[in-house]
């Protein structure tokens, strides 16, 4: 732009009367808990004055952002209570005033708020998993205006609808929990479909639906008994979001004299000896060039994506929150979003992606380590256990390696102040297809099931698993589609006379283990006991004082025995149980044999 245009431009919005386009948060509730709320408001406001009108309303602050089409409110609402109030722009005799909402709080609400190892978490991945409405496969007003299943990177269709009309099939799994991939605009010209790249926070996709409909299937799924976690994402949005594109500030972003990928160096925040570049390069650098870095030391950003939290938890009575890319925003900001948000509302979970390759990292997230920051977050995604269990399925057992590695992370725990807060995982949606990293090996595929059913922490299953989905190429074909998740297919995966053999024996196992673990004390509640393991077989125990659940895999390719006296610390001499898989009563001896890449499952009544 000449600065004759610039100029012109100037003059011409000083010269039409103010507005107000838009406010966020777009309502709040009184009495919530936050005592200081800021607005901003957006629009012509070059030159106006602008107000808030409203009852037991105290006005904090009202500072032009750098950006002049900006206005940060900041409110004292700790005694307001729920009314209409008016924000009021004025310039040279002219005047627009917009509502802004403090609802009265639905006190029915967050009955089902949090996550704990009783539950079972499903991930959904909506675009790929059913299509509820064709209605909304592609807006014309989008950026990426049309649908094509055959492209992996493109927008497929798969809606909230799709996702409701199958809340009976998850329930009927064993499923207590849903977790789904971004809902919110991803209004991008490409690859949209993943939802990480956010360019509106107050909004769900419209091809996703509407905000009421998420609305509609939280309500759904509590009606289910289950729990509902909203992924979000606080270091970085989309590149065609409004407020990089014209931002009120641009210290909302990190910016760099080029382009700046992150190191990746999570190390750098621990490390004695890390040079201040890379610290400032794994935190300040871009995670992708479409994926611009929030600058969480910015005030004025930082409290935007706070409040978005809170007001979605509060808007749609979300239970848990899984945060995207969690190691890398600066970790003050991160500790004060999750004091924040526990303080507003007691009870809710949240978990960080943490995707590292050794405990110290790992580790340094958690609540309550000694020697990290405090940082308030209850849970991890666990990549030590994943990698481990990969391990266990995929190599031969050895000291370190194998059953070997997975008894080492677990004597890792000491770590963590509650290991049992730590999801566990096989695959997800950034990771190759567990069934296919094991070559289809139906075996060693049940093996690993058992072992996420029963291992301690929270255990999540990536939709699709029990479709025997097997992909391990990259993110937009691991993304698989459920059959039967579109009118178009010709068969359904949710329909049991229409699934091929190995989806059923996926489907059956699945579904075995989710309703046994759903009744189970001592998977649900109980300790873990575990027993060294020797020439590839490992043996653990999940227990209560009159329960046990004995777990025994055998990652060999030969038969072997289990000397069952060995596990005599928790079992006292029991060896008449139920064997879980087998649907039947047994007598286990004292030398139990065990056929090769087998995985057991004993249930024990302490003393018999």
């Amino acid at each position: 732009m000449t600065m004759l245009a610039l100029l012109l431009a100037l003059f011409l919005a000083d010269n039409q009367p103010p507005t107000i386009q838009r406010v966020d948060p777009p309502h709040w509730w009184a009495y919530l808990g936050v005592d200081t709320l800021e607005l901003l408001v957006e629009g012509n406001l070059q030159g106006a004055s602008i107000r808030l009108e409203g009852h037991g309303v105290q006005t904090l602050w009202n500072t032009t952002a750098a950006n002049a089409r900006y206005r940060y409110l900041g409110l004292d609402v700790r005694n307001a209570p729920a009314q209409d109030m008016r924000v009021i722009s004025e310039r040279d005799g002219s005047a627009d005033t917009t509502i802004f909402t403090l609802r009265s709080r639905d006190m029915s609400q967050h009955k089902h708020i949090g996550l704990d190892a009783s539950d079972v978490v499903y991930l959904i991945m909506a675009d790929r998993f059913a299509n509820g409405d064709t209605g909304n496969d592609a807006i014309a007003a989008m950026r990426e205006n049309m649908s094509e299943r055959s492209a992996p990177y493109g927008r497929h269709g798969g809606d909230v609808l799709g996702i409701r009309k199958h809340l009976d099939d998850l329930d009927s799994l064993g499923v207590t929990a849903i977790w789904m991939c971004p809902l919110l605009e991803n209004d991008q010209p490409r690859s949209s479909y993943h939802g990480y790249a956010i360019t509106d926070h107050y909004t769900i996709d419209p091809r996703y639906g509407t905000n009421n409909d998420y609305i509609s299937l939280v309500r759904d799924a509590h009606a289910h008994n289950m729990r509902v976690v909203m992924d979000v994402v606080y270091n970085h949005v989309g590149s065609y979001h409004r407020l990089f594109l014209s931002p009120p500030d641009s210290s909302w972003f990190n910016w760099w004299p080029e382009y700046t990928q992150t190191n990746a160096r999570e190390t750098s925040l621990y490390d004695p000896y890390a040079a201040p570049s890379d610290k400032k390069r794994f935190s300040r650098g871009w995670f992708d060039r479409a994926m611009p870095d929030v600058n969480g030391d910015d005030v004025h950003a930082s409290r935007y994506l706070l409040q978005n939290s809170i007001w979605w938890i509060e808007e749609a009575d979300v239970d848990a929150l899984r945060v995207d890319t969690y190691t890398y925003p600066d970790q003050r900001w991160m500790s004060n979003v999750n004091t924040t948000l526990r303080r507003v509302f007691p009870g809710l979970f949240i978990f960080g992606e943490t995707w590292v390759d050794s405990h110290a990292s790992q580790a340094y997230y958690v609540e309550k380590f000694p020697l990290s920051p405090d940082t308030h977050l209850p849970g991890t995604t666990d990549f030590q256990v994943y990698n481990a269990l990969r391990d266990v399925l995929t190599k031969p057992s050895g000291w370190d390696d194998g059953a070997g590695r997975l008894y080492r992370v677990l004597a890792a725990d000491y770590l963590y102040a509650k290991p049992m807060n730590q999801v566990i995982f096989l695959d997800n949606h950034d990771l190759p297809r567990i069934r296919g990293i094991v070559a289809g090996n139906a075996a060693k595929l049940r093996m690993g099931l058992v072992m996420l059913y029963t291992l301690r922490g929270i255990p999540c299953i990536t939709y699709g698993t029990e479709a025997a989905m097997s992909d391990t190429r990259e993110h937009g074909t691991i993304r698989q589609d459920m059959p039967g998740g579109w009118p178009s297919d010709t068969r359904s995966v949710w329909n049991a006379a229409e699934r091929t053999a190995e989806e059923q024996g996926c489907y059956s196992l699945i579904r075995t283990l989710g309703r046994y673990r759903r009744n189970s004390e001592p998977l649900t509640r109980g300790r873990l006991m575990q027993f060294a393991p020797e020439q590839g077989v490992y043996a653990y125990a999940r227990y209560t004082d009159t329960t046990v659940v004995v777990v025994v895999v055998n990652a060999d390719n030969e038969p072997r025995t289990i000397n069952m006296r060995r596990l005599d610390d928790v079992l006292n001499g029991a060896r008449t149980c139920y064997d879980v898989l087998r649907d039947r009563t047994i007598t286990i001896s004292n030398s139990e044999r065990l056929d090769p890449v087998g995985a057991y499952m004993w249930e024990f009544t302490r003393g018999k």
